[in-house]
């Protein structure tokens, strides 16, 4: 039986786990040393995503007097079950506030890679479609 439990247990799924309110580590940007630091954890047998939510927060409080809103930043990464819900990112804005969740079902998925290849990608595409309409 010590194999089939330690089949199982390389089925899970693993992911990042750490909160920025409790550890600057887990901010952006999740560099390779931070991922080190961290380390990823085994999911729940259960879990089918690893999310990352990075709220922001603009609070008019006691640093207002300056004239400025406090800018408050928090990221949470970890395990979810969330069984029937697609990879990908939604942002949701309100009330001097915005968050954004992502999820995505591979192994540590949830650093948050840059956005740089998708700009790119875009970029790439709206030259190209112009390049065709213009020929």
């Amino acid at each position: 039986m010590p194999h089939l439990r330690t089949m199982w247990l390389g089925l899970c799924l693993n992911c990042y786990e750490c909160q920025s309110k409790d550890d600057t580590v887990c901010l952006d940007p999740f560099t390779d040393e931070r991922k080190d630091i961290v380390g990823d954890a085994e999911c729940d047998p259960k879990a089918t995503h690893c999310v990352k939510y990075k709220t922001v927060m603009h609070l008019l409080d006691s640093g207002f007097i300056t004239g400025r809103a406090r800018e408050i930043v928090v990221v949470s990464r970890f395990c979810l079950i969330k069984p029937g819900a697609s990879d990908g990112c939604i942002a949701v804005e309100g009330d001097g506030s915005f968050y954004i969740q992502c999820l995505c079902s591979t192994d540590n998925c949830n650093s948050g890679r840059s956005i740089l290849p998708s700009i790119l990608t875009v970029l790439v595409t709206c030259l190209t479609a112009l390049w065709v309409m213009w020929r």
